[in-house]
């Protein structure tokens, strides 16, 4: 609704209006001259709406059609929240400035320079470039000193639902709770491949710091293309806690089945820097090297998750564990699978190995090695990524026979969100006939000399052996007749199961 309105005009043509009133139940306040001619006309507006103030100086060579611009626009406001009026869902801080030289028009095309951009700490600098038309494309070089998604991302939890819109408690619509679907990592929804066959596009950035679900990423440098249905993300490389984060990803959504091609690759990143991501919080410390390569294909998370191929390496180099967290956290699991140590001291790790190998969509474990001051422990089994169940099985090998460590293997399976681990004490019994002899001579503890299993009594030779190249079988068995323990040592420890 408009309560006031007002406008003059000048003899040589063009000029000025102001207005105010409210729409959307925003109050409105707007004012501006208008130059004559019809070809690089002179234009200066002022708006205030919905918390912001928006700023036009500059000229514009056809009215009618917007060609030919050449324009100053400023934007800034106390609260981006203010804008969710007419466009999403904003987090509620500020304030925020916008600004940029706006030029172009002829074939479609607008150019925004000397773009700059600050909501609230984050930043924003360079060039974008926009072509309208029946393929749209957009075109961005940018900069920023930091950009913190986690805040421009947050949902805004004071946003109230639209007047009207019926609210539905959880379990009072629909199935009954009971009879309602298990919740998936890899939901079934279907992803949105539209914008890919719709628009193109090409953007980099560079940041020397990016905030991402508490990450802190440093020197972080990102390539973005989008073109005839196919997106590309290359580079995309940063640097994380002391050490390099690389990836790429490659997705053609022309196909039947959508095609997806994911590497992944860390490289001495310590453990504390990833915590906020995988909630490790301060159960374990050391540095970690990850590689991994997938390609799989479908129209939601989970058809992709089901199809994958590729593999899994995961290497955590020296480290601790706090034995107070033994403690707190599955406290019988890892009291088997890390034995032993005085209370307050903390379980040192040497090294954890896991390497997958991934057909569709089932992930086999082809090493699995977690090796302590204490203890070495193998593992084996696989991890069904369509059904989302896992089957490990684990077991701990003491170093030194006097801590009397009982070697049962520890099963840890189930749905992805409802994970549990059991001990195979059946199978540790199988040797309790042998231990008759060593009751009688030992009393009550010779029951269990035949659960005692000796470890390799090495601080950590199975990462030199990991790292050996694959050998024919032929000489491997030769390595096997005339080399050093050290180059059996999967053989030995995997033997485990045998």
């Amino acid at each position: 609704m408009i309560a006031n309105a007002e406008a003059g005009a000048s003899e040589a043509g063009g000029g000025n209006f102001a207005l105010e009133g409210v729409w959307n139940n925003s109050p409105i306040d707007a004012a501006g001259t208008i130059g004559a001619g019809d070809e690089d006309v002179p234009v200066s507006i002022i708006v205030e709406i919905f918390g912001a103030k928006t700023e036009l100086t500059g000229t514009v060579g056809d009215l009618d059609d917007f060609e030919e611009v050449a324009l100053h626009i400023r934007i800034e406001g106390e609260k981006l929240s203010d804008l969710n009026v007419i466009a999403g869902s904003f987090p509620a801080i500020g304030p925020y400035a916008v600004q940029a030289d706006l030029r172009g028009g002829d074939d479609d095309k607008y150019i925004l320079e000397n773009f700059k951009a600050r909501i609230a700490e984050s930043d924003l600098t360079g060039r974008l470039e926009f072509t309208s038309g029946e393929r749209p494309r957009l075109t961005a070089d940018l900069t920023s000193a930091l950009l913190d998604l986690d805040a421009l991302l947050a949902k805004n939890e004071s946003a109230a639902p639209a007047a009207g819109t019926d609210t539905v408690a959880e379990g009072e619509a629909g199935a009954p709770a009971g009879d309602a679907a298990p919740q998936r990592v890899f939901p079934d929804d279907p992803l949105d491949f539209a914008v890919l066959d719709e628009a193109d596009a090409q953007v980099s950035i560079k940041v020397s710091e990016l905030r991402y679900r508490g990450l802190s990423l440093r020197d972080a440098e990102i390539g973005l293309e989008m073109e005839q249905g196919v997106l590309r993300v290359e580079p995309l490389h940063a640097g994380l806690g002391g050490g390099d984060v690389a990836a790429r990803m490659e997705l053609q959504s022309r196909s039947a089945r959508p095609e997806l091609q994911f590497e992944l690759n860390l490289t001495d990143v310590q453990l504390s820097a990833v915590k906020p991501l995988f909630d490790l919080r301060e159960i374990l410390e050391g540095s970690l090297d990850l590689d991994i390569s997938f390609a799989g294909q479908g129209r939601t998370a989970h058809e992709i998750a089901a199809s994958l191929d590729g593999r899994i390496d995961m290497m955590i180099g020296a480290g601790t564990i706090p034995n107070a967290y033994v403690d707190l956290i599955a406290a019988d699991l890892l009291r088997f699978i890390v034995p032993g140590g005085e209370a307050g001291d903390a379980a040192r790790l040497n090294c954890f190995v896991a390497r997958f190998d991934v057909k569709d969509g089932i992930a086999t474990n082809t090493a699995l090695l977690f090796d302590t001051a204490l203890t070495t422990t193998a593992g084996k089994g696989q991890i069904d990524l369509g059904r989302e169940l896992a089957d490990l099985t684990v077991v701990p090998r003491p170093k030194d026979p006097s801590l009397l460590s009982l070697a049962i293997p520890v099963v840890i399976d189930g749905l992805f969100t409802d994970l549990s681990y059991n001990l195979k004490k059946e199978e540790a019994l199988l040797g309790l006939a042998g231990a008759v002899l060593g009751t009688v001579l030992l009393g009550p503890f010779g029951i269990l000399i035949p659960l005692v299993s000796t470890g390799t009594g090495d601080e950590n030779p199975w990462l030199t052996a990991l790292e050996q190249p694959v050998e024919s079988p032929r000489h491997a068995d030769e390595a096997r007749a005339t080399g050093p323990a050290d180059a059996d040592f999967l053989d030995n420890v995997l033997g485990i199961f045998d």
